[in-house]
């Protein structure tokens, strides 16, 4: 089972790692790799699902959201 305190910070580093993928979707973009920037979008949106499914069911909270 999850520590406390990494429990809450989980739906966090989904946000963060958001923060870090969108410019690669970005350059792949602008590259015309369209396919790649695709799927990487879908898994940013689906980190996006992740985030908030596990914020709501583990009430966690923080400074940031």
């Amino acid at each position: 089972m999850f520590l406390p305190h990494l429990k809450n910070q989980t739906p966090n580093l989904f946000t963060l790692s958001r923060l870090f993928l969108t410019p690669l979707c970005l350059v792949l973009l602008k590259k015309e790799q369209n396919l790649s920037a695709f799927l990487l979008y879908l898994l940013i949106a689906f980190s996006d699902y992740l985030d908030g499914y596990f914020a709501r069911r583990w009430k966690a909270s923080s400074n940031l959201g």
